[in-house]
């Protein structure tokens, strides 16, 4: 990937449009190298959660670029930052596009203030009584792997049938109704907290009264670079007994963020 994206930018620095051409560089999401004991991605810690966003803008004052920023952002917001930055109106807030889901943090690149954009970087995963892996094919109507019908347990056959190995990622191929809870995940400057709820499949929603676990993880003093970024947070759930009085206050204040924000309609 490195060496086909520099073949890239060499072109993109060969070409006329290399001053009127914004590059941005981003992840759809991050990755576990043994970190938690976990490989790969579909977790809610900060490794899964937080990707690279890099943006270079030829037309943005010198004075602003070369910026390095720890404030948050997330995915949603490139789309209507794009849009402003290349001289297009956004669309009106009332009308048919008006929801782009984020909204722009060109002003605060061409500003330089690269030190605060938003409170909040919310992400949503959810989870399926179903075993992560086998080793063996399970086949058609044998029980014991959880909850899952037997039409959802594989992933490398899916399409096939019954064979070869099975690889049975939680919920890649099961249908919203058929999940069993959700895992709701925000982001403060200072906190990470991850609530899971039971999911009710017949409204396809959360049950905001029904518990199944949570996770708060302090993140003050992480200025989120360097090598200790991808070990040295999310250890400690502070969410386990015994609380205090001052994170149960952290705990309520972010539930409330997460019940305002996941407003799901069918």
């Amino acid at each position: 990937m490195d060496h086909n994206f520099g073949l890239v930018l060499d072109a993109l620095e060969r070409s006329p449009a290399r001053d009127s051409t914004i590059t941005v560089v981003f992840g759809d999401h991050g990755w576990h190298h043994g970190e938690h004991g976990e490989y790969e991605k579909k977790s809610l810690w900060e490794n899964d959660c937080r990707v690279p966003l890099l943006i270079r803008v030829p037309w943005i004052p010198a004075a602003a670029r070369g910026g390095r920023s720890a404030a948050i952002v997330e995915l949603v917001d490139v789309m209507p930052s794009l849009i402003e930055l290349s001289g297009l109106p956004l669309p009106a807030a009332a009308g048919p596009d008006g929801n782009l889901g984020g909204r722009s943090f060109a002003g605060m690149l061409r500003a330089g203030n690269l030190t605060r954009f938003k409170d909040y970087a919310f992400t949503v995963f959810p989870r399926c009584n179903c075993t992560y892996e086998q080793r063996w094919v399970q086949p058609v109507g044998v029980t014991g792997n959880g909850s899952c019908p037997d039409r959802y347990r594989t992933v490398a056959t899916h399409e096939s049938g019954w064979v070869a190995n099975a690889n049975m990622h939680a919920c890649l191929y099961t249908p919203a109704k058929d999940f069993n809870w959700v895992g709701l995940s925000v982001r403060s400057v200072a906190f990470r907290y991850t609530w899971w709820v039971v999911w009710d499949g017949g409204s396809l929603r959360p049950d905001w009264g029904r518990t199944v676990a949570d996770e708060l993880y302090s993140h003050v003093g992480d200025a989120g670079i360097g090598d200790r970024m991808f070990d040295d947070w999310e250890n400690e759930n502070l969410a386990a007994a015994p609380v205090t009085s001052r994170h149960a206050a952290v705990i309520q204040d972010l539930r409330d963020v997460l019940r305002a924000h996941f407003v799901f309609e069918r």
